[in-house]
């Protein structure tokens, strides 16, 4: 996202199982890649090092290239990935092939030694795996290296946020785009449903409850079994347009997501992640899960000054609408259509 929170979406991953989590990210200079640590879900942030180039690919191991050395880059299935062997951490690239990093010859998978108990030190390296030791100390593990020396001071880009609104608004080009309605007949889908997140304080360390049902953490879920962690609140819907079009403004600083919703109101897809808008925000997406590398349908466009233009989607040629509440469904506070919210 950009410094003023605006522009906020996935950089790699989104609805992939590999790698299982990415640590420690810092950009490569002069490029749009990233050199990162690929780690497990369970385990310590320490693990295999990897270039991420988002051009080549945003999922599984398509824009993933192990490094020191460079290898063959599978995408595996394991909570616990990169945990024996060789161990990485907080790499901080110099350029394009070097960078200094923390880096243990040999991970906790030996015999008496526990996790975090590796023996890092501060190495020179590039991406072939050529090293020089640099920082050691036999009492301790060295990491995170941060270069000292004079760096040109960056651009600032000046705050899109407009702090007098409440609402952001997001603009769907077409429904259909992508792969998240693959297999369904257009026009299936009628309304797009938008759900906010209501995040809960969970407990640090142990907190607990207990009583005559029994105990439990206060970070259970709402729901057992593979329920949800979060509770789901409906702001309320919005038209899906013939074309598969939509525009809508929702409350700015909320976490929302929205599902596709058919006439007998019954959900076709529900999205897996969320997204969030600042006041004034406007973000627009080609389509439902579309592959963030692709560009907006040819002919469409939300100017009315493209006169030239074969078509124009149908929820562009008007201002964005307000969300509808379903029936029974009161006004959450944070939404534009509760009279608290103004």
């Amino acid at each position: 996202m950009h410094p003023d929170g605006t522009g906020q979406t996935e950089f790699y991953g989104n609805n992939s199982w590999f790698p299982t989590t990415i640590a420690h990210a810092r950009g490569i200079p002069g490029t749009s890649r990233v050199l990162a640590i690929l780690c497990g879900h369970h385990t310590s942030q320490a693990g295999k090092l990897a270039i991420i180039d988002p051009e080549r690919g945003r999922h599984e191991n398509q824009g993933v290239q192990l490094v020191a050395p460079v290898r063959r880059t599978k995408a595996e299935r394991i909570d616990g990935y990169g945990q024996s062997g060789e161990l990485w951490q907080y790499p901080y690239p110099l350029n394009e092939r070097e960078f200094l990093v923390g880096y243990a010859p040999r991970g906790w998978d030996r015999p008496g030694r526990h996790a975090d108990d590796a023996d890092f030190a501060v190495y020179w390296m590039d991406v072939e795996g050529r090293r020089e030791l640099l920082v050691r100390d036999p009492a301790g593990p060295c990491q995170q290296p941060v270069p000292l020396g004079a760096r040109a001071r960056p651009p600032v880009r000046p705050s899109l946020v407009d702090y007098r609104q409440t609402t952001g608004t997001y603009y769907l080009q077409d429904i259909y785009a992508g792969t998240g309605l693959v297999g369904v007949p257009r026009g299936t889908v009628k309304r797009l449903r938008v759900v906010a997140l209501e995040f809960r304080a969970a407990g640090i360390g142990n907190n607990g409850s207990s009583g005559p049902g029994g105990g439990a953490l206060i970070s259970t879920p709402v729901a057992v079994g593979n329920g949800t962690w979060d509770v789901k609140v409906v702001l309320g819907e919005t038209p899906i347009q013939t074309d598969g079009s939509a525009s809508f403004a929702v409350p700015a600083r909320t976490p929302v997501y929205f599902q596709a919703i058919d006439a007998n109101g019954h959900a076709v897809q529900t999205m897996r992640s969320w997204s969030t808008l600042q006041p004034g925000e406007v973000q627009s997406c080609v389509g439902c899960h579309e592959h963030k590398n692709s560009a907006p349908q040819p002919g469409v466009f939300p100017d009315r000054r493209h006169a030239g233009c074969a078509t124009r989607a149908r929820a562009f040629l008007r201002s964005a609408q307000g969300l509808q509440l379903p029936q029974g469904n009161p006004a959450h506070p944070r939404s534009p259509l509760c009279p608290l919210s103004r």
